[in-house]
């Protein structure tokens, strides 16, 4: 008698389900009955439905953990506010933290100080007027170079220009300027270059300025020797797209 097959749902020679002999035949779909004893004697035992249970299906074979199917039932209760403190807070620093150094990248031209500006407006002449938010700009000149003070020297290669720079206030309201943010120098190759500090007077235009007011001063610049096309940019706040003025 074969004890052992390698299918155990296919025909052969298998425990007697009953428990009243050693064996019973299964022939592939139905236990039979044709039996084994302990001893090895082979008889016939009429079938008892209910003292025979049917052959037990296969075991399915171990899926892979990779292949693995996602749990099934609900998700866990709680969503967001279910996940530990240290990944509610970090995760979005996190995000906030790359999403700065991404912006503070763009744009960037391997040059110090300097960052590629988008595409500019037709200037304004110098001596003009220009409306931006609630400001009205006007440049009434430039030096370039700008000689140095006792104290505060450009770096080598680089010299300084000054941009005399008017803001009024035209509306209701006081109104907040900085020419640190708000105004920039760019060349002929669209490089943009952020103010600096140095020895003139009067100083750049910033602080408060009420409504009908104006405040004016000049802004200086540190750029490298050579570059041509100058103009600046001013912007009556920190998402206007500003207005032009062409220095050369």
């Amino acid at each position: 008698m074969a004890d052992q097959v390698t299918d155990p749902s296919a025909a052969g020679w298998k425990r007697d389900p009953s428990g009243r002999y050693a064996g019973r035949y299964w022939d592939g779909s139905v236990w039979t009955e044709h039996v084994v004893s302990q001893d090895r004697v082979r008889s016939t035992d009429p079938l008892v439905a209910e003292a025979v249970r049917p052959e037990p299906a296969a075991a399915p074979a171990p899926v892979p953990r990779h292949v693995l199917p996602p749990p099934s039932g609900p998700a866990p209760a709680g969503g967001w506010r279910a996940w530990p403190l240290w990944a509610r807070v970090g995760l979005p620093l996190a995000i906030v933290i790359a999403v700065v150094i991404v912006l503070a990248q763009t744009g960037k031209d391997g040059s110090a100080g300097t960052t590629t500006a988008p595409p500019a407006s037709k200037p304004f002449a110098i001596g003009a007027t220009a409306p931006t938010d609630q400001f009205d700009v006007t440049v009434y000149g430039y030096k370039d170079p700008q000689p140095p003070g006792q104290f505060l020297q450009p770096s080598a290669g680089t010299h300084y220009v000054s941009v005399d720079v008017q803001l009024a206030n035209r509306g209701s309201a006081q109104q907040n300027f900085s020419s640190l943010l708000q105004i920039h120098l760019l060349d002929g190759s669209n490089r943009q270059y952020d103010p600096t500090f140095g020895e003139v007077t009067p100083p750049a235009p910033d602080g408060e300025i009420p409504p009908d007011q104006a405040i004016r001063g000049l802004a200086l610049f540190e750029i490298p020797n050579g570059v041509t096309g100058l103009r600046v940019r001013v912007q009556g706040s920190l998402t206007a797209g500003g207005v032009y003025f062409a220095l050369s």
